[in-house]
């Protein structure tokens, strides 16, 4: 028995979203071909249209008729797809604990100084909002 298709974006799907976020809505084949294969691997247009058609089933890009042009839409937002990646992530190395995943990058060395700085800027920033949102209640 085969599994359930994944509305979550493959890599190659989200090569495309990302194409499509760069690009602005919304986008051409022919636009987002090039945008594409501006950097390698290349890919063919008959991929790409192939690839959004799976895309549209999956309802992460929409297909729009236009009177002289069809052009696409993502219909899923960019921030809302790193969620979606990161929670995957999460549960499928760190049984769902952000805390693994952010311990991980920490403790492999894989986080540069300025990493550090912006991490800790946010953890500030983020403490200093809790401490305003429980004093207000």
């Amino acid at each position: 028995m085969s599994r359930p298709a994944s509305k979550e974006p493959t890599e190659a799907e989200l090569r495309i979203l990302k194409a499509m976020w760069k690009l602005g809505e919304p986008c051409r084949l022919s636009e987002l071909c090039e945008e594409l294969n501006s950097s390698p691997p290349h890919l063919a247009t008959t991929t790409v249209a192939t690839t959004l058609k799976a895309m549209s089933r999956k309802k992460l890009v929409k297909r729009v008729e236009g009177q002289s042009r069809t052009t696409w839409e993502a219909l899923v937002a960019e921030s809302k797809a790193r969620d979606l990646s990161l929670r995957r992530l999460a549960e499928r190395l760190f049984d769902g604990s952000s805390r693994g995943l952010v311990t991980h990058l920490v403790e492999s060395g894989s986080l540069s100084e300025d990493d550090r700085r912006e991490i800790a800027r946010l953890l500030q920033k983020s403490k200093s909002v809790s401490k305003k949102a429980s004093s207000s209640s």
